[in-house]
């Protein structure tokens, strides 16, 4: 698996565009996905480096595939050291978690940020940072509105509670608990 991972780190390095690079970021994902080992192999052949530049980009896919690719390396304790020493990492990940990217991206990025703040010195650096508080807040106030959008929907159609919609909204915010639960 190092040799996968090191020629594609290789590969990542020499991307002449945006959709090579997110090609790239997307099998760097995969692997750093499937366990410890293979997130330390990505690790060690220098894959964060090359990741971290591209949280800023415009391509929404790209950046969603390159903070999923640091979260999923962000879980291995002996990765978080690795992140936060790269250069800019730490206004990167509070880039996305600020900026105008997808829901998905935004979304990792907080679990990027619960995920490194596991270590009491990154916990207490992001903790002082008011970008990052803002940006969560602002976060879960997007959600919340969004929850309170489907109250009102509730009330005026009370049907759709009675037909299970609870249930499917439910089993949603479950899900995305399972997966933040998992950075820890």
């Amino acid at each position: 698996m190092k040799l996968t991972a090191s020629f594609l780190v290789e590969k990542l390095a020499d991307s002449p565009s945006t959709e090579a690079a997110n090609r790239v970021v997307h099998k760097l994902r995969v692997i750093a996905k499937i366990g410890a080992d293979n997130q330390a192999c990505v690790a060690e052949v220098g894959a964060i480096p090359w990741l971290i530049p591209l949280l800023d980009s415009n391509d929404p896919h790209l950046q969603i595939n390159t903070v999923t690719t640091v979260l999923n390396l962000s879980i291995l304790e002996g990765n978080k050291r690795r992140i936060m020493d790269a250069d800019n990492s730490f206004d990167a990940v509070i880039h996305v978690l600020r900026s105008r990217a997808t829901w998905e991206a935004k979304e990792n990025a907080a679990a990027t940020v619960l995920s490194l703040s596991a270590e009491t010195a990154y916990r207490k650096r992001f903790g002082r940072d008011p970008r990052v508080v803002k940006g969560l807040v602002d976060l879960v106030r997007d959600e919340l509105a969004a929850v309170l959008n489907w109250w009102e929907m509730w009330r005026r159609w009370g049907g759709w509670w009675r037909h299970g919609l609870w249930r499917w909204r439910w089993s949603r915010c479950r899900r995305r608990q399972r997966r933040l639960r998992r950075c820890w």
